[in-house]
């Protein structure tokens, strides 16, 4: 019997349409907020979910997530001093 390794890899086996369909709904929520500025790409949206995914699994809280309106990358900051940017292509700086 498998091993349930979390709701990241259950998200990450999710069908191609499903995360368009995901992202279409998590967009025009986003926009709906904002006004429709600063959109971030789907290769952020679910880099942040899979980073906040790891933060919550080991009880780190998740004090920031912020769109920065100069590079466009994702900026979170978790626990005490982790701070993690996101680009719009996906990858994350620690």
């Amino acid at each position: 019997m498998a091993r349930y390794v979390g709701f990241a890899f259950a998200f990450n086996s999710v069908s191609k349409l499903l995360k368009q369909i995901l992202y279409f709904v998590i967009i025009s929520v986003i926009r709906s907020v904002l006004g429709g500025k600063n959109i971030p790409t789907l290769a952020q949206l679910l880099q942040c979910y899979t980073l906040s995914c790891w933060a919550t699994r080991f009880y780190l809280p998740i004090n920031l997530i912020r769109l920065d309106d100069r590079t466009k990358n994702i900026f979170l900051l978790i626990g005490e001093g982790i701070e993690i940017e996101i680009k719009p292509n996906g990858q994350w700086i620690k």
